[in-house]
């Protein structure tokens, strides 16, 4: 995993380990164009960071329109998610995609794909890569927008949920946590 933001390459891998997923990218917008800014899975997530891609598959969609998307996918059904399928080289079997968005923006998305399992991506899987993508959206803001992130007692609130739903995904998000406040 390489980017030039350690933060977004720990939400990545992160996002990609708490929902099972076998491979998980950070897009970026740029333009009329995203750029993987981080990517984690696989057998060389590195050489990924980088690419561009259209805003044509299921991370434009979610950019667009600010809303998640998960998806199960049919063989059949052919390439609803172009720029997952771009990157993987073949067509995702599920598609877990959510907006990393700051304020009313959404400056990029988190497209996580193909759950080991087999299984579809969960409510529980989207609701951890939701909070994932924001906490990436207010990383993304850092350097062009200077507002105060969520206080201290809203993110214990939002720790405090998550621990009563599901104790495994709040030791998930309490090991991303620790590791991004190691690194500051």
């Amino acid at each position: 995993m390489t980017s030039d933001r350690p933060a977004l390459e720990t939400i990545t891998q992160i996002a990609v380990t708490s929902t099972g997923s076998a491979n998980g990218w950070l897009l970026v917008v740029e333009g009329s164009e995203l750029r993987v800014a981080a990517a984690s899975g696989g057998t060389e997530p590195g050489t990924q960071v980088g690419q561009e891609l259209p805003q044509d598959g299921t991370a434009g969609y979610v950019i667009a329109s600010g809303q998640p998307v998960a998806l199960q996918l049919q063989s059949s059904a052919g390439q609803p998610s172009r720029d997952a399928s771009a990157l993987l080289g073949e067509s995702p079997t599920t598609v877990l995609c959510v907006p990393c968005s700051y304020g009313d923006a959404a400056l990029g998305a988190i497209e996580l794909v193909n759950k080991t399992s087999g299984e579809a991506f969960s409510f529980d899987d989207v609701e951890i890569a939701v909070m994932l993508g924001d906490v990436a959206g207010a990383v993304l803001a850092e350097g062009s927008v200077r507002q105060l992130p969520p206080s201290p007692e809203e993110l214990a609130a939002e720790l405090r949920s998550v621990a009563a739903t599901d104790p495994a995904r709040y030791a998930a998000v309490a090991t991303a946590v620790e590791a991004l406040l190691a690194r500051t």
